[in-house]
């Protein structure tokens, strides 16, 4: 069951990465429409996006398996993603937010950009935690070491 789950929570982890990249690229773009700004100015926002794709390329290329098998860490994930797919998407469609009914892009910039460093913190833990997780030694890679060192001992 728990392997199940992870393979589900790690194919919906990839789908939520792409659409919160996606929600927040568009948010930003219009937001640097709205301002007049280049959009150099909020690459920052997409540093920590880059990080965790080229961190997932690796552990596809690699079959990081303490990573994919992560249980906490899926979920973590996904709860990440799904917060910045529903904070972006609250800022493009809710009616009820008082911003966005007042300029002509009816989004409410103010109400994303106060979510920014958050964000960043949940993109930036995830990174750490991923790095973390794949220099991890299993559990069972120290069993056998000990293992040998005693059948080596005694022998």
């Amino acid at each position: 069951m728990k392997k199940i789950l992870n393979i589900l929570f790690y194919i919906l982890q990839l789908v939520l990465f792409v659409a919160a990249f996606a929600l927040t690229l568009v948010v930003m773009i219009q937001m640097n429409r709205r301002l007049e700004k280049s959009f150099m100015t909020t690459i920052n926002v997409f540093v920590p996006f880059g990080i965790l794709l080229v961190l997932l390329m690796l552990n596809m290329i690699f079959n990081q398996k303490t990573v994919r098998d992560n249980i906490l860490y899926n979920i973590t994930s996904n709860l990440s993603f799904a917060t910045i797919v529903i904070v972006a998407l609250r800022a493009m469609f809710d009616n009820h937010l008082i911003i966005s009914t007042l300029n002509s892009y009816h989004m409410d910039f103010n109400f994303f950009a106060n979510f920014l460093p958050f964000l960043k913190i949940m993109l930036y833990g995830l990174c750490i935690s991923n790095v973390l997780l794949m220099f991890h030694i299993s559990q069972k890679n120290n069993d056998k070491g000990k293992k040998r060192k005693k059948s080596v001992q005694n022998s």
